[in-house]
């Protein structure tokens, strides 16, 4: 399989690869790089609560946040090199 994603591996706590979530609005620059959106969605429920994932561009895209909001996560795990970015997209999100 040559196809490239941006993805999050989940595991539980006993190390087995439970989900795995695939950016599902890749960049520009990530397109152009080959790599492909995924059209899989988080949540994952886990014997701890659920957990959902967004990474980076994703934050972006409201209707992300909405599926994220109507499946009441007690974990939000965003995985984003910039930090000012997330806290911008929460804000909006939020207001």
């Amino acid at each position: 399989n040559d196809l490239k994603y941006n993805a999050a591996a989940i595991f539980d706590r006993h190390g087995e690869l439970v989900a795995t979530y695939r950016k599902q609005r890749p960049t520009e620059k990530e397109r152009s790089d080959g790599y492909m959106a995924g059209s899989n969605s988080t949540p994952v429920d886990t014997d701890f609560g659920r957990i959902v994932v967004l990474i980076c561009h994703d934050i972006f895209f409201p209707d992300l946040w909405q599926v994220m909001a109507r499946t009441l996560p007690v974990l939000l795990q965003i995985l984003c090199e910039c930090e000012l970015h997330v806290l911008r997209a929460a804000t909006d999100f939020f207001a």
